[in-house]
């Protein structure tokens, strides 16, 4: 961290020797690079400044929309200011240190998704975020618009040759979102928001892992936990519940249930792993007929994340959304491995539903990793072929 007494150092020193020694030693902290660069912009746009007296420290908002305006379009009242304020407050310079190291944390949708959805906007990762920027630029030169989002290597964010570019394009992109929607939003159209609020995304009748008589069971737990036979009716009781929600497009509702007993599934998993459990657990059938549920049952908590993740009828702010596609993700994984595992026939399911999850979450890699993995026989192969094309 540069102290106060370095950056004065640093704004006052007009011998290249002491600027270049204080430039090296913070010449891997971005914000103090980001300082120095501002700094500079600022003496170009008003290469002399007179004090002004009675100067007053701006509050901590200010200062923030004032670095906005720095980053994208520097006005001379706000170098004066910024040049002003350095060099008479440490109280000014923790504030503008504070702001900057907000600024260069790595720029995600979330961080200017509450502008985007008030226009009706989805971003669906970092990259489209900061393309929206030169692209609106060259809608005020052609009069339209490209989606140059899939030839980033010709985007200019690809090949910046300052830091500072980088922050101001993604801190004017923040500041610009709600503009640039009318003029894009055909390239921010959602993929998959509200995808499933009129239709389920599976059926769950195509494999049939547990048996419907099983399901409809109401049994719940009365007898000790230590009972394999007690322990699988009750969880195959939730799962049911949770599924007759699903079939009513409840998904927050279903997956809640599920949600609720994963530590009695976690012990029943562990029970049939470790073949420890008692009187009809130790049944090779029984056995196979209690995996089969558990893998049921993570395969549909992970579907319910999903299906929750995207619906447009749950109050959900971004974080709880992302925090959805991830546990999706996870119990999707389990439910894949246990499928390989026991050689469970589910038809590569899990995997694509993986990938959409990783593709919802703005995970683009991953989604076409695993979207190619999906077999040409697999019932999902078509869907999988349209997500990669």
């Amino acid at each position: 961290m540069i102290s106060y007494r370095e950056m004065k150092e640093y704004l006052h020193n007009n011998r290249d020797s002491g600027v270049n020694r204080i430039s090296t030693k913070f010449e891997n902290a971005p914000e103090v690079k980001l300082l120095f660069e501002l700094i500079a912009d600022c003496r170009e746009i008003l290469p002399k400044y007179h004090a002004e007296p009675d100067f007053k420290i701006p509050d901590s908002l200010t200062i923030q929309e004032m670095i906005n305006r720095l980053l994208a379009h520097p006005l001379k009242r706000d170098a004066q200011i910024f040049l002003q304020g350095l060099g008479e407050s440490a109280v000014f310079f923790k504030k503008i240190m504070q702001c900057l190291r907000n600024v260069v944390r790595e720029v995600e949708p979330e961080d200017v998704e509450p502008f985007a959805e008030k226009q009706g906007v989805v971003l669906r990762d970092a990259q489209a975020l900061l393309n929206l920027i030169p692209t609106l630029q060259d809608s005020n030169e052609q009069n339209e618009l490209t989606d140059i989002s899939v030839t980033p290597k010709e985007n200019i964010i690809g090949q910046l040759l300052s830091p500072k570019y980088f922050y101001r394009y993604a801190t004017a992109a923040a500041v610009l979102v709600a503009a640039i929607a009318m003029y894009v939003n055909f390239f921010v159209q959602p993929a998959y928001l509200g995808v499933w609020d009129d239709s389920q995304p599976y059926d769950f009748k195509q494999f049939g892992l547990v048996q419907e008589a099983d399901l409809k069971t109401t049994s719940r737990m009365r007898s000790s936990v230590q009972n394999p036979m007690d322990i699988y009716k009750s969880l195959a009781a939730v799962l049911g519940s949770s599924l007759g929600s699903y079939q009513k497009l409840d998904y927050q509702n279903a997956a809640n249930e599920l949600a609720q007993n994963q530590g009695l599934l976690a012990l029943f998993q562990k029970m049939m792993e470790s073949n420890s459990a008692n009187g009809v657990g130790k049944d090779p059938a029984f056995i196979e007929k209690a995996n089969r549920l558990i893998q049921e049952y993570r395969f549909s908590l992970g579907l319910m994340y999903l299906a929750c993740s995207t619906s447009k009828n749950d109050d959900l702010n971004t974080a709880k959304r992302n925090e959805f596609q991830k546990k999706s993700i996870e119990q999707l994984a389990e439910a894949r491995s246990m499928a390989e595992k026991f050689a469970l026939n589910t038809d590569a399911r899990e995997l694509y539903f993986m990938g959409v999850a990783n593709r919802v979450l703005g995970k683009e890699k991953e989604a076409l990793s695993i979207f190619q993995k999906i077999p040409p026989e697999s019932l999902f192969f078509t869907k999988a072929r349209q997500e990669i094309e």
